[in-house]
């Protein structure tokens, strides 16, 4: 473990050189350029390096840290690679917040038992799942990230019922991490709340996302169904829309269906099919716990969606393919296929 506050190193516990290495970095990075370079995971497109303005940086810690009540005293835990914008951008949080974080590697996590001392901690599924599952009393506020919530992890929540709260964010690296938070616990909402700074509109050819401190609007082939108050539904993506025949497929949507029947990772992509151009098909990882046949699944979305959003086929594969940062990579595992 590395304990930061501010920008200064104030301790270290365990075999943390490579964590030491990378926040020295970070802050050596932070006090000699002007342009701090984050690199993208690859979940959605190539892999890339971006650049901010150190302002860009300051102003994004600062919306995040208005939403979350940060203040000096706060004391943070970062259980993520500080090779991606969440982890490093909690530790630029920290410099310019000057508040106290405790950073491990990813794996560490349940070996330090009682987290309820902290304040907050960025967690993406795996890691809140494997706390919930091993009664580890958790830190008081939870931001989600990196991934959609799975069912596993949905009823691991609803089971334990923790005393924290649970937030889930919608962001990406073009956006320095989250620009929109929605609360999945104590209360639950499929709406997300746009943090102020930030403005976004979006139509069916996809997204823009503004803000004063971002160098320029990002667009994305997100599809977001948004309100009258400017809080909006994630509805999926664009370029992930299966054409089939006549008829266009969301995946995402049929995926959010599935996520209650289905514990495993899993997705719905594309796959070639000479009568319809595209088929639906559903890849699931191989778990001893999962037994459902394709027509028990299609029995399940009968009444709940067309009937041609219904996959075509079922495929169980031993492990999907993911990103460093831990994300479902959609994009290799469907050319696995």
């Amino acid at each position: 473990m590395v304990k930061l506050l501010g920008n200064k190193i104030i301790g270290l516990n365990g075999d943390s050189e490579a964590i030491q290495k990378a926040v020295e970095d970070i802050i050596n990075e932070w006090e000699n350029k002007e342009l701090i370079k984050f690199q993208t995971s690859g979940s959605t497109g190539k892999a890339k390096q971006i650049s901010f303005p150190r302002e860009a940086i300051i102003d994004s810690a600062k919306i995040s840290g208005d939403f979350f009540n940060w203040s000096r005293s706060t004391v943070a835990l970062c259980p993520l690679g500080l090779n991606y914008v969440a982890g490093k951008m909690m530790v630029l949080r920290a410099i310019t917040l000057q508040f106290q974080l405790d950073i491990i590697a990813p794996t560490s996590l349940t070996g330090l038992g009682d987290l309820s001392n902290y304040d907050f901690a960025p967690l993406v599924p795996m890691q809140l799942d494997a706390l919930l599952v091993n009664n580890i009393p958790l830190p008081k506020t939870i931001l989600i990230g990196g991934a959609q919530l799975g069912k596993m992890v949905g009823e691991s929540i609803k089971k334990q019922n923790p005393r924290s709260k649970i937030f889930h964010g919608y962001g990406m690296t073009e956006t320095l991490t989250h620009c929109a938070i929605r609360e999945i616990h104590p209360k639950f909402s499929e709406s997300y709340q746009v943090l102020n700074g930030f403005k976004i509109t979006s139509n069916k050819n996809g997204t823009t996302i503004s803000a004063k401190h971002l160098p320029s609007p990002v667009i994305t082939t997100d599809i977001l169904e948004i309100d009258k108050g400017g809080n909006f539904c994630f509805k999926g993506r664009k370029d992930f829309i299966i054409n089939s025949g006549a008829h266009k497929i969301n995946p995402l949507e049929i995926e959010d269906l599935l996520s209650k029947i289905i514990s495993p990772s899993f997705i719905v992509g594309p796959k070639p099919d000479e009568r319809l151009g595209q088929k639906a098909v559903l890849i699931v990882e191989g778990h001893p716990d999962f037994n459902l046949t394709l027509d028990e699944i299609k029995g399940y979305l009968l009444g709940k969606t067309n009937k041609y959003n219904f996959p075509k086929e079922l495929v169980i594969v031993p492990r999907l393919k993911y990103t460093p940062t831990g994300k479902i990579d959609r994009l290799a595992s469907i050319r696995e296929l």
